[in-house]
């Protein structure tokens, strides 16, 4: 079964290969990778004791179709703050406690099918 197209919103134009978050969740693959704990060269004078640490995070998308909604949000558990994100096309925004969001900003196109 193919998830059917939202309606049409200026978000999503008629006749646009979009998927509902479902299918964003089955398609996209998150990775994180840990960086460095030292001499990284990052601000951490957010952070406790002015310490902090870098990771990589990596999105795959294997989508058969484009996915072009920009209306998402990640979602991710860590004890440690996020303080920056270093890609013009994310923001992240602490939600509550531990529960931090990433989302795309308006330079980010979508995903691209493979």
């Amino acid at each position: 079964d193919t998830p059917k197209n939202p309606p049409d919103t200026p978000h999503n134009p008629p006749d646009t290969p979009v998927k509902d978050a479902s299918a964003l969740a089955s398609d996209l693959r998150v990775m994180l990778e840990m960086g460095k704990n030292f001499g990284h060269g990052a601000d951490c004078s957010m952070a406790e004791w002015g310490l902090c640490y870098t990771q990589t995070l990596t999105l795959e998308y294997s989508g058969d179709d484009d996915y072009l909604d920009d209306q998402f949000n990640l979602y991710f558990s860590s004890i440690h703050r996020l303080l920056q994100v270093n890609h013009p096309d994310f923001e992240h925004h602490h939600v509550v406690g531990d529960l931090t969001s990433i989302k795309p900003t308006a330079s980010l196109k979508g995903f691209g099918a493979m």
